[in-house]
């Protein structure tokens, strides 16, 4: 390799470390408020010890009582605190007992079928289509698909008040381009980012790449199908059409290896509260809605071409039920494609859901959703996703961005280096000497303040994994596998406990439920 090739090669990336802000030492805000209410109770018990108003055996039992709750305030389970784990603890079991962990699909409620009717009715009055609802169990039901003047199917959550436009899009190469080519495409994409942000009502994009996957027998004896139907109506297809391609395809077929898809998806998440001008300037009402909800789709399209990746389509509603069936059932992709499997709005829906404190069962299908908990700390190259999203098993890999800005980011940082000096303070105090993981943050706060002062913007990024299995055993196999490449892209990987369902719809299924929360 010359010298210039070497110049021309793109720099190793970096990741700043993960960890949530902390108000002293180890501990966050929620601990030290904890404590210190705790050890003032404390201070009282003392003093009501020394007067004798309580009976000293009750309040030394009351003593040790509130020393136990000091010492689970500030224990820290897997960088969480232990009051986190009881709570999630005590949630997953109360909703066992009421029997919220499980949903079996039943007919529309009287109320909600009288709400249904209502929404028909408003958009009927406004001279569009009236909307589908999605049968999907808990917040989630209350989703429902509008169709926009051009056909694209915009996702109206009324629970967040959000509205939703999801793309089927093709990347181009990334790493087959050149480096500066890659250089430049790396640059648009924070632009776009930036770009996003100064859009009013922007609040979210997601991106999600699914991998499906299929045995050559079944999809040669789909293709074989499918010739033969079009050879029936007289249309020339398979060997009549092309010997050459037909040969070349069957011999690919050959054998038993499982073949591997990629859909990739993106989609971006407007605030109606943050846009309720410009709906108003629309004409208000749904109809306003649409109109901005589309013009900020138009742009998104804009600013993916320019980071070189081209809008296949604008999923319709029928699409996009498609696309949450087989996020639901990853074996019905190859039904759903060949048309042996029809799927609409209304019946994409599960009929069936197991939720368990770290897997949920769909329809048959087990599921893991996982959290990137730690980006790379290391060195590497752009392009380790493919450690994540090459695997040729089920799953889903998708990345939530929410803009925040340049001025958001400053404050951030800044926070966070008063954090890390404060706890060097009481560290010094003490006669500790500083941690080597406290020094790499440091390291990391001062890197990502210079790129924010060189002008760079700043996100959040959310990054969400579904692993699936046709049975318990295949998803712990493909979980195992996962985590390798985890490991080997230089990411650590997290199971929601507690957590799975609503992982699931911010993840498999393009909903705009990104774990966010739209400003009301």
């Amino acid at each position: 390799m010359t010298s210039n090739e070497q110049a021309s090669e793109l720099a190793p990336v970096q990741f700043p470390r993960s960890g949530g802000k902390k108000a002293i030492l180890w501990l966050d805000t929620s601990q030290v408020i904890s404590a210190g209410v705790l050890m003032m109770a404390f201070l009282g018990l003392v003093i009501m010890a020394g007067s004798g108003i309580v009976p000293m055996w009750l309040t030394v039992l009351m003593m040790v009582v509130v020393l136990a709750a000091v010492t689970v305030v500030i224990t820290n389970v897997a960088n969480r605190p232990l009051p986190w784990w009881i709570r999630q603890r005590y949630r997953a079991w109360r909703r066992r007992g009421q029997g919220q962990d499980s949903f079996v699909a039943a007919e529309p409620s009287a109320k909600e079928l009288a709400a249904d009717e209502e929404a028909e009715q408003s958009a009927i009055e406004e001279g569009v289509p009236a909307p589908v609802r999605l049968r999907l169990p808990g917040e989630a039901a209350e989703l429902r698909l509008y169709a926009a003047p051009e056909g694209q199917c915009v996702i109206w959550d009324p629970v967040v008040k959000t509205a939703t436009l999801v793309c089927r899009v093709a990347p181009h190469g990334f790493r087959m381009a050149e480096p500066e080519d890659q250089g430049d495409i790396i640059t648009n994409w924070a632009s776009m980012i930036d770009s996003l942000h100064s859009e009013e009502g922007v609040i979210a994009v997601q991106v999600s790449d699914t991998i499906t996957t299929a045995s050559a027998a079944k999809i040669r004896a789909a293709y074989e199908s499918q010739v033969e139907t079009a050879t029936e109506h007289g249309k020339q297809a398979g060997e009549t059409l092309s010997s050459l391609l037909h040969s070349d395809y069957l011999q690919l077929l050959s054998g038993d290896r499982a073949q591997v898809q990629h859909d990739n998806l993106a989609g971006i998440t407007i605030s109606q509260p943050m846009v309720r001008d410009q709906i108003k300037s629309a004409g208000g009402g749904i109809t306003g809605m649409l109109t901005v909800v589309t013009r900020l789709g138009q742009l998104f399209e804009d600013l993916l071409r320019e980071c070189s990746v081209d809008v296949q389509q604008w999923l319709d509603i029928d699409e996009l039920a498609t696309v949450v069936r087989r996020g639901f059932v990853p074996d019905e992709a190859v039904a759903i494609s060949d048309g042996k499997l029809a799927v609409t709005a209304s019946t994409a829906g599960p009929m069936g859901v197991d939720e368990e404190w770290d897997k949920l069962r769909v329809d048959g299908a087990w599921h893991r959703v996982m959290e990137i908990s730690q980006w790379p700390t290391r060195p590497e190259k752009p392009g380790f996703m493919r450690f994540l999203n090459g695997a040729d098993f089920p799953h889903v890999v998708t990345q939530v961005f929410r803009p925040q800005g340049t001025a958001a980011g400053m404050k951030h940082v800044q926070d966070r280096l008063n954090d890390q000096h404060s706890a060097a303070a009481i560290r010094g105090q003490l006669g500790q000497a500083e941690k080597l993981t406290d020094m790499a943050v440091d390291d990391d706060l001062v890197r990502t303040g210079a790129e924010l002062l060189a002008g760079h913007g700043m996100a959040k990024f959310t990054g969400l994994i579904v692993i699936s299995g046709a049975t318990d055993d295949e998803l712990e196999t493909n979980t195992k596998r996962m985590i390798s490449g985890a490991t080997r892209a230089g990411c650590e990987l997290r199971t929601l406990y507690g957590q799975q369902w609503s992982g699931f719809l911010s993840s498999a299924i393009p909903l705009g439920r990104g774990l966010i929360k739209a400003s009301k």
